[in-house]
């Protein structure tokens, strides 16, 4: 390749032909061939070490799915709103199915703990706090779905 940096092609072209009175029309088409070639490896080289590439493939199913989502934006912008939006977040984007188990249990207990009170001790409030947790534990459910899927 070219071993000099060159700032133009006209820089380029001087120094290559310099020692040539009468060059060709193919000689310096293949000049400048030779010069574009070279620009637009060091060009793709440094593009490269400044930004990595990186590729994904998605089946047709799950290509169905973002379209259905994306709505009127491109699948690139698309996705690169998702990844921007993901690193940004403050939360975890995979959630432990373990550990969200756990989580169920324990607010199927603070339910049967709830029901206790309220065979004793008959209050709204304690009533208002069951329906609260019974629909905190239904959402939790959904969550919980959504995430097997």
């Amino acid at each position: 390749m070219v071993e000099k940096k060159y700032n133009s092609l006209y820089e380029f072209l001087e120094d290559n032909l310099k020692d040539i009175k009468n060059p060709t029309d193919e000689f310096i088409m293949e000049l400048k061939k030779k010069y574009w070639r070279a620009y637009f490896y060091h060009y793709r080289k440094s593009y490269r070490l400044k930004f990595q590439e990186v590729v994904l493939r998605y089946d047709k199913k799950t290509i169905d799915k973002i379209n259905a989502k994306k709505g009127s934006q491109t699948l690139l912008q698309f996705l690169y709103n998702c990844i921007d939006s993901a690193v940004e977040s403050e939360q975890v984007g995979i959630i432990n199915q373990k550990s969200l188990g756990e989580i169920s249990l324990q607010l199927m207990q603070v339910i049967q703990l709830l029901e206790e009170l309220i065979a004793t001790d008959n209050t709204r409030i304690t009533e208002e706090i069951l329906e609260r947790m019974e629909k905190i534990e239904k959402q939790f459910i959904q969550t919980f779905n959504d995430q097997k899927q």
